[in-house]
């Protein structure tokens, strides 16, 4: 299960965010929200798992893409 947002940006002016960590055990991410990031993790935090009409995510270096009206249903 991908959770889905089209920026995981919670604050930019403290640098927080909420990133997707994968919890393999139940085959889901899990979102720790973490303050203090530098500008340059705030700025790959604007791209969230909704781009372009599909969901992007990344897990294990290789990026997933699976267009939304697919998994909609």
């Amino acid at each position: 299960m991908v959770p889905l947002s089209t920026s995981w940006v919670i604050s930019p002016r403290t640098g927080t965010i909420a990133k997707l960590m994968p919890n393999y055990e139940k085959k889901r991410f899990d979102i720790e929200v973490i303050t203090g990031m530098p500008e340059t993790e705030v700025n790959a935090a604007t791209l969230g798992t909704v781009q372009d009409g599909n969901m992007v995510y990344s897990l294990d270096g290789k990026i997933y893409r699976t267009p939304i009206k697919t998994i909609s249903r």
